[in-house]
């Protein structure tokens, strides 16, 4: 797990994907892949952005080593993408591919909320590693997430597909700076 305390949290993540400084930032550290949560959260993202406006939802991870057998994951990525384009996203959704492991704290620091949404994960380390960077997660009720997620106390859980209540969920942390400080802690 990176070591986030021992970084200076700044604005650099930020300033990199020219993201205002007010703006509050949704990280999911995931591949794409058609087992993640990609489309749920873009799905919420239409719905928290109507409501919280000054939001940007970051994407990092790149494709998986299995791509270049299977265009299964291919046709996942083109939807995901296709999705974003059809609900007018795409200044609000940042995709940075694969970044170097020892940056990743820095990623964690600048997020407000993280999210992993799979449709099923083994362990899901973004939410440990966003947990151990003080920050909320927010997570599918899914073998390998439910046992990282106390609900209501770290962070909340959803049901895989149910993007509404992962909107919801969502804004209840952004809007609510000491719920998120009190699940981050």
């Amino acid at each position: 797990i990176p070591a986030c305390s021992s970084l200076k949290v700044g604005n650099e993540i930020k300033e990199l994907y020219k993201i205002p400084d007010d703006y509050k930032l949704i990280l999911c550290v995931q591949r794409i892949d058609s087992k993640s949560g990609h489309v749920q959260l873009i799905k919420a993202m239409s719905k928290i952005i109507k409501k919280f406006p000054e939001v940007k939802l970051m994407f990092v991870g790149g494709k998986s080593m299995t791509s270049k057998i299977s265009h299964e994951r291919d046709k996942y990525e083109n939807e995901v993408h296709d999705l974003i384009k059809k609900r007018n996203l795409e200044k609000d959704v940042i995709f940075t591919g694969s970044i170097d492991y020892e940056k990743l704290p820095l990623y964690y620091n600048t997020a407000d909320v993280v999210a992993l949404v799979s449709k099923n994960e083994g362990f899901g380390l973004a939410l440990t590693e966003g947990s151990s960077c003080g920050k909320p997660v927010v997570g599918t009720n899914v073998p390998g997430i439910a046992l990282q997620i106390k609900d209501r106390v770290n962070g909340f859980l959803v049901e895989v597909g149910d993007f509404d209540k992962t909107a919801d969920t969502i804004l209840k942390l952004l809007t609510n700076e000491s719920l998120r400080e009190r699940m981050g802690k």
